[in-house]
């Protein structure tokens, strides 16, 4: 499961992460929250997604994070369904999901592993610290 607790289609939610690899035309990131999709992706590991399109049937057979109405986001690999406008989802390690609606689809563009993520996470919260006050990033009391 991709963590929803914060979506970021939501005005004024919004993060961005910087990378040192420059990864044309990507425009949104997940970061993996729990255990359940291991031992393919760790907790805390981040995948970084192209944009969101309603379609889907251009991308049949790969791995995408796809937005749902009745399971949310989550990463899959994605065929065709019995019917038109649905799909079947292949999980990693549980069941495969039948017959699902599926609103939105993005390709994968880049994975960085979640050891990889908190090397990141360090450097950016040190770099912050080094600046004044009044040049730090002002964060919103949740």
């Amino acid at each position: 499961m991709i963590d929803v607790s914060s979506n970021q289609d939501e005005p004024g939610v919004e993060y961005e992460i910087e990378i040192a690899v420059k990864v044309e035309g990507a425009t949104v990131a997940y970061q993996v929250v729990g255990e359940s999709m291991m031992p393919v992706y760790r907790p805390d590991t981040v995948v970084i997604c192209r944009a969101h399109t309603p379609n889907v049937d251009s991308l049949l057979g790969r791995e995408l994070a796809v937005g749902t109405k009745e399971h949310g986001r989550m990463l899959k690999t994605v065929h065709a369904g019995s019917k038109p406008g649905l799909y079947d989802l292949e999980s990693f390690n549980a069941k495969l999901m039948r017959d699902v609606e599926v609103v939105w689809a993005a390709r994968i563009a880049a994975i960085i592993p979640a050891d990889e993520w908190r090397i990141l996470e360090r450097k950016a919260q040190v770099r912050e610290q080094l600046k004044k006050p009044s040049q730090r990033q002002r964060r919103a009391s949740v």
